[in-house]
């Protein structure tokens, strides 16, 4: 038996790569300027969850914000919480 993982050639999908990629990053600049600063950016990072990657929860002013990267059901997924309520965006 072989520990080696399968090759997974990257010109299949470059595009969406670059695409993640970019999402990851304009995610990652909204926590970056909204969560309380620890050493070396380790408030900016995601968490790996049983479907993709998430921020968890991200408090700003008067509310809170999770965004999760579904790579399962290929879904960006928003959820912010006000003082008055709970908003739920998704896009596929």
């Amino acid at each position: 038996m072989t520990d080696r993982c399968p090759d997974i050639p990257y010109e299949p999908w470059k595009d969406s790569s670059e695409t993640l990629h970019q999402w990851l990053q304009i995610v990652g600049k909204y926590r970056l300027a909204c969560a309380p600063w620890l050493n070396h950016s380790w408030h900016a990072t995601f968490y790996l969850t049983t479907r993709g990657l998430t921020t968890s929860v991200i408090h700003c002013a008067d509310k809170s914000v999770q965004v999760d990267f579904d790579f399962i059901d290929h879904q960006l997924i928003g959820a912010a919480r006000w003082i008055e309520g709970v908003s739920k965006i998704s896009t596929t």
